[in-house]
């Protein structure tokens, strides 16, 4: 690249990808990459596919962009789609862009509906990148503007934990009016943590009683991530509010959408210019249709539960290595230090293997599209582990 013009954040690696097929992405210099970060986890379909394109080919020739206020055929159908994949409760769909939009707009009607302007999220979550999306959990994208109306709790990873935590939630919603506590069923920034449902259940206990909203945020766990559609689902629970973005178009357009009840989503107006054109609809209906036929939720939770056990078997006792963690094809291994998740990102690069990279902290994720198949995960992760193992072996 002419340096003299630049991507930034600066973070962007050398490499330029010109085309991708399946799981593959190819350089400009011919060099074959096995995707397993599936573009920040939004391709479950993998890339060039070719019923999505044939999908694309024949809108393309119908309707491809609509007035946002109006119904089309594409739009109607698309809300009957997923309202299908929830209980009956959820009767309403309020359409969206981007995940931190989606994230953004639950809080707003959380406010409007709780007359309430404080907030409960996990420490270590991330939830979006605007200004009150950013300031949940982590809130390194907040930039501390907010944070007084934000407080975060650790997520309990045992059972006794789980009690503890309830009891300090407990005590901070007799202190504090929040509008609601926003959460993952599987905390993806935490490195795919996965809390005791005990925790999740009597939480939505608690919201209800102190009439704080609970916004579940399937941005990247919707659809399969996790081995459920959702990621609540791991739980039996029923939040007020849930957000989708991401896999909903299997990554080809920019699509979110908020699933609530009724009475909840009459407390909000507004809408973006990007919200659902049609052609983003059927992409997305035929998503959803694939990921239903193909069984791939279910294939999910067995490929990863194997290749979880995988990991763990050849790196436990890696010293370089913190923890490793997994739900479904969400797998996480988090080090003790970034440069050595930075040396083991680039030693995979260097491999032929792309693995999601979290710069604030040493966290590397393998989430693949979910039509990979075994061969192809185990042949990636195979490559993964001797990454790690070559940069243990240089220091």
């Amino acid at each position: 690249m002419d340096k003299k013009f630049l991507i930034y954040p600066s973070f962007y690696s050398d490499i330029t990808i010109t085309r991708a097929q399946g799981i593959y992405v190819y350089s400009n210099e011919n060099k074959k990459y096995s995707d397993l970060s599936g573009s920040a986890g939004m391709c479950n379909l993998g890339y060039n596919n070719k019923e999505i394109n044939r999908v694309i080919a024949g809108q393309i020739k119908k309707l491809t962009v609509a007035p946002q206020k109006y119904r089309t055929p594409e739009r109607e159908a698309l809300v009957k789609k997923i309202l299908s994949l929830f209980p009956k409760k959820y009767n309403a769909i309020i359409p969206t862009v981007t995940g931190s939009e989606t994230v953004e707009v639950a809080m707003q009607i959380a406010v409007a509906h709780t007359r309430r302007s404080s907030f409960l999220s996990f420490d270590c979550a991330y939830h979006g990148r605007t200004f009150a999306a950013g300031s949940l959990g982590e809130g390194s994208c907040g930039y501390g503007i907010l944070k007084s109306n934000f407080d975060t709790v650790k997520p309990p990873l045992t059972t006794s934990s789980a009690r503890n935590t309830i009891a300090q939630v407990e005590k901070m919603f007799r202190k504090k009016p929040y509008a609601a506590f926003v959460l993952e069923g599987v905390i993806t920034n935490g490195g795919y943590l996965f809390p005791p449902s005990e925790f999740y259940r009597e939480l939505s206990v608690l919201c209800r009683r102190s009439g704080a909203l609970l916004i579940c945020d399937e941005v990247l766990t919707g659809f399969g991530r996790t081995g459920r559609m959702f990621s609540f689902e791991h739980h039996n629970i029923e939040p007020d509010i849930v957000c989708l973005a991401k896999n909903i178009a299997a990554g080809h357009a920019a699509m979110g959408a908020i699933v609530t009840y009724r009475e909840l989503a009459e407390d909000y107006e507004g809408y973006s210019a990007f919200t659902w054109p049609p052609l983003g609809c059927a992409i997305a209906l035929k998503s959803i249709d694939m990921i239903v036929a193909k069984n791939l939720v279910a294939r999910s939770a067995r490929l990863g539960s194997v290749a979880l056990a995988f990991l763990k078997k050849h790196l436990d006792n890696c010293p370089m290595i913190k923890s490793i963690n997994g739900v479904g094809l969400g797998l996480a291994i988090k080090f003790n230090s970034s440069r050595d998740a930075q040396a083991v990102y680039e030693a995979c690069l260097d491999a032929g293997v792309i693995i999601f990279r979290k710069l604030n902290i040493n966290l590397l994720v393998i989430q693949p599209p979910l039509i990979i198949t075994k061969e192809e995960l185990f042949n990636a992760i195979k490559k993964v582990i001797k990454a790690i193992g070559a940069v243990c072996e240089r220091k």
